[in-house]
């Protein structure tokens, strides 16, 4: 066959195999909500969050391109023993035409092992080491990560009885020699495994107490403080190790104040920063009253002005904005609940998440509301859409509690 014509062929191959790519993607595409729970099953009871806008969708695009590739290995690797059978030899075509075929039936058996054998038990290790510290909110993007790197290197793994051979056949390889690099290679399998995995659940924390609770922007704008400004400042939470059912204890909240940091108050003049904080405690847990504080508690209680964030979340508790300079450290009083009233309450490790804020006031000098400024509301209800206008204005759609339906007002 002349070149020109060898050309041809392998052009017309590979667009057949490029085509055949792109209907399988698009095909996992449109069944990724089933594609996502056969995905999801072996980590059930794991609650996911989203780190990101869009991190969802950008997920599901890497998952169908990730499956559409796998999907067509097969079609692939048919059309490449298409193309070189016809320059091969008789010995050649019996060594390479079941070594492919096994080659093949052992990858899809290495990623069906992993996903029914090896998934399960990976995902109880990392959940169970740490329990008693951290609970487990994974990202969904690097849950995803985890599992499509794990099946990857499992049907890469099974590889090797392929190369074993093929290095043995041109004598590159003994019998003592694929004893000795066995070892090796499971270990940097799961060496790989642990360091690609191991940064998924502590990216999963810094955001948690901002979206973690339900309807975080209803019209009540006491969520001034959960729109935090120090991502790359920790700041520190100071509670009990252990606590006794029906006591008031103390969670601290320390924020990193900068002392040097000045704002201009609605009056024009220099002041400090505002600051606030955030604390969502387990369920039971909740304010304690004034009448189980200590005196220097009812005095801090009087300048700390804590609030619950709604009738329904007792549990979540905000407060601010305050004076910088005079708010590093926010002290909430908790009460603890009472298993022996309560019988959903155990005697267990609790997990408290907590978040800081520093920022400017409520206007600026001209009157401007900034961005921590509570916008006045004709009607109470649910916020359930905000849609930016061309005007550069921004439509906020309510739901009403009274009348359920929907009243529309617009904010510049």
């Amino acid at each position: 066959m002349p070149l020109a014509e060898h050309f041809l062929e392998l052009r017309e191959r590979l667009l057949k195999s490029l085509i055949f790519i792109l209907v399988s993607i698009v095909t996992v595409f449109f069944n990724i909500q089933y594609i996502i729970k056969i995905i999801q099953k072996p980590a059930e009871g794991i609650k996911f969050i989203q780190l990101a806008p869009g991190e969802y969708f950008f997920s599901t695009v890497k998952i169908s391109i990730y499956l559409g590739l796998i999907i067509s290995i097969p079609y692939i690797l048919y059309e490449i023993l298409q193309f070189t059978i016809p320059a091969m030899t008789i010995k050649e075509k019996r060594l390479i035409l079941p070594m492919s075929i096994i080659s093949a039936i052992l990858f899809f058996g290495g990623i069906i092992f992993a996903y029914f054998i090896l998934l399960s038990p990976a995902l109880r290790f990392f959940i169970s080491y740490g329990a008693n510290i951290i609970e487990p909110i994974w990202s969904f993007e690097y849950y995803f990560n985890f599992v499509i790197l794990l099946l990857l290197v499992t049907g890469i793994a099974f590889q090797i009885p392929i190369f074993e051979i093929i290095l043995a056949i041109f004598g590159l390889l003994s019998s003592s020699q694929l004893i000795s690099y066995w070892s090796l290679i499971k270990l940097s399998a799961i060496v790989i495994i642990l360091l690609k995995f191991s940064n998924s659940i502590v990216n999963a924390y810094p955001i948690y107490a901002q979206q973690a609770y339900e309807n975080p922007r209803e019209a009540t704008g006491r969520i001034v403080c959960a729109n935090c400004h120090l991502a790359q400042k920790d700041i520190q939470l100071n509670i009990p190790k252990s606590v006794l059912p029906n006591s008031v204890f103390e969670a601290v909240v320390k924020i990193p104040y900068p002392n040097n940091a000045q704002q201009i108050l609605a009056n024009a003049n220099k002041g400090p920063l505002n600051v606030g904080a955030i604390l969502i405690l387990p369920e039971g847990f909740s304010l304690a009253p004034t009448s189980r504080l200590s005196e220097e508690q009812k005095a801090i209680a009087k300048i700390t002005p804590i609030q619950t964030y709604n009738n329904q979340h007792k549990n979540i508790l905000v407060v601010g904005p305050l004076p910088g300079d005079k708010h590093k450290e926010i002290s909430f009083p908790i009460l603890s609940p009472d298993p022996q009233s309560n019988k959903q309450i155990h005697f267990i490790k609790y997990p408290i998440y907590a978040g800081g804020n520093r920022g400017r006031g409520q206007l600026y000098p001209n009157g401007e509301k900034s961005n921590n400024a509570l916008y006045t509301s004709p009607v109470d209800g649910k916020i359930i859409q905000i849609n930016k206008e061309e005007n550069n204005s921004t439509k906020i759609v309510i739901e009403t509690n009274r009348t359920n339906g929907k009243n529309r007002s617009s904010s510049q």
